[in-house]
């Protein structure tokens, strides 16, 4: 019987959340709430996935990742990412003890289900928890590891060398929706134009809602 995965997703409150994108502050928080509404998604669209799981002390966060079909880990005490993950993991190990631990960062423009089908796989062939650096090789998007050997949490600027040092090994490089996070202003300039539309459009186009409603955004 293949091993099941159980995702763990953290959500910064909307107070906090995208404060490096040069946005104004609706924008900001609008598009919070749809990454995290599709990589939630996009996260139970993948073959291995049992269910997904996000930590948060946002209420309205907290009601957007129940719609998209996650459950919420409450954040009671905000301590920073690493104590919310350390938190939402334990919950992923409690829940399946027996399978592997996904973590993803909630701003993955360009995630698909078949990309996390690929990295859990690498992990699986490797025996080994991985973990799968951004795409300037500093810092950390995802990391995958067995319930019963968790590696720490060591999300923050160079993360990507930490987590190495920890024991971690690098997969996922082909993998661009795994590598390219929304972290900067210059990321947003970026995106292909229908991509930016999706997420920061208030109100809701049919090719918005269309690929919200299969937990991935316009690309092309």
């Amino acid at each position: 019987m293949p091993p099941e995965v159980v995702a763990c997703i953290p959500a910064k409150a909307l107070s906090h959340a995208k404060s490096r994108l040069g946005l104004a502050d609706a924008e900001r928080r609008l598009v919070a709430k749809r990454l995290l509404h599709t990589t939630a998604r996009t996260a139970l669209g993948s073959d291995w996935v049992r269910s997904v799981l996000v930590v948060t002390a946002d209420l309205e966060l907290a009601d957007i990742a129940t719609a998209a079909g996650a459950r919420v880990v409450p954040e009671t005490a905000p301590g920073g990412l690493n104590a919310a993950v350390d938190l939402v993991r334990q919950a992923a190990r409690f829940a399946s003890p027996h399978g592997w631990v996904l973590t993803l960062v909630a701003d993955l423009p360009y995630l698909t289900s078949a990309e996390l089908d690929v990295l859990v796989v690498e992990a699986l062939t490797a025996k080994r928890p991985v973990m799968v650096p951004d795409a300037q090789g500093v810092g950390t998007t995802c990391l995958l590891h067995p319930s019963d050997r968790p590696g720490p949490a060591l999300f923050g600027p160079g993360s990507a060398h930490r987590h190495r040092e920890a024991g971690y090994i690098p997969a996922g490089l082909s993998l661009v929706g795994l590598r390219e996070d929304l972290d900067a202003a210059e990321d947003v300039m970026r995106l292909p134009e229908r991509t930016r539309d999706a997420l920061l459009t208030a109100e809701k186009s049919p090719d918005a809602e269309r690929c919200r409603s299969v937990g991935g955004l316009a690309l092309s």
